[in-house]
């Protein structure tokens, strides 16, 4: 579930332990809430964290995201 671009994989495990929100604005429950559907909401999210990732830095932490956050949901989390 990891890219070979390291400010990529920075921010999906940013995003992923960011209890409260605070460094994506999406709490946990917000991102598990969106695993179906929230592509964009996890873009977003990346952006907020670090708004120098390019477009699709940001579209592919984005797709990993919701990858890992679509099996985490199904999973029973």
């Amino acid at each position: 579930m990891y890219s070979t671009n390291h400010k990529i994989n920075e921010a999906v495990l940013t995003v992923i332990n960011d209890g409260n929100g605070s460094q994506c604005g999406m709490d946990y429950n917000e991102r598990c809430r969106v695993a179906e559907f929230g592509l964009a909401d996890f873009n977003t999210a990346c952006k907020k964290y670090n708004p120098f990732l390019s477009r699709k830095e940001a579209r592919e932490a984005a797709e990993l995201l919701q990858a890992y956050y679509h099996e985490h949901v199904k999973e029973g989390a």
